[in-house]
């Protein structure tokens, strides 16, 4: 008999927990946005040093890291360039629609860089808390001692704002609540959100 590691209580065999993450494009605002970036750029920075992104126009994008040099097909920028494209891109909230201005409350949802700047503050928030353990262990989640303690136990995807997490040893409910502790914004199961094998 398998029983989760959090709570005791039985489980099958594997455990599959599905969300959705509520309102992250209208809550997405633009500070949000560049308090993300400006953690993503220093991990960079310490990394990679400060060398250029290039992007590739064709029939096929690609991206690479390059150092500051310049060639015809591809398109190099900065990361103080990238800091001005995306807070312009970001603070641009106003709409005229039929004589009236509306400012909208976050990200434009469809909007190709909107995703990108979710996905952004996302992968800053599951970066902070899947990597400090020591936060979600001090908050009684035995399973997440540390890092690789925790991947021993769940396995989440994320696609925009909808999760899937997988787990053998941790039951619906504890992987749902703990899924939570990682984002800013409430999650919703979705249907039937609880499949257990």
């Amino acid at each position: 008999r398998i029983v989760c590691v959090q709570c005791g209580a039985p489980i099958p065999s594997i455990t599959v927990v599905t969300a959705d993450i509520d309102q992250c494009f209208e809550a997405c605002t633009a500070s949000c946005v560049m308090w993300a970036f400006e953690i993503v750029a220093n991990l960079f920075l310490a990394r990679w040093g400060p060398i250029s992104v290039q992007v590739h126009r064709g029939k096929r994008e690609q991206s690479r890291l390059q150092g500051n040099k310049w060639s015809r097909s591809w398109s190099s920028f900065t990361l103080a360039e990238l800091r001005r494209a995306t807070a312009a891109a970001t603070w641009l909230t106003l709409v005229y629609f039929m004589g009236s201005t509306w400012e909208l409350a976050g990200m434009a949802i469809g909007n190709v860089y909107s995703s990108a700047v979710v996905a952004l503050v996302l992968i800053v928030q599951e970066y902070l808390w899947f990597n400090n353990t020591e936060k979600a262990f001090a908050a009684g989640w035995r399973f997440a001692s540390a890092p690789a303690t925790l991947a021993q136990h769940l396995r989440a995807k994320r696609y925009v704002d909808d999760l899937l997490c997988v787990s053998t040893s941790v039951c619906g409910p504890c992987v749902f609540k703990f899924l939570q502790g990682g984002y800013a914004q409430p999650l919703s199961p979705c249907s039937g959100h609880r499949a257990d094998c």
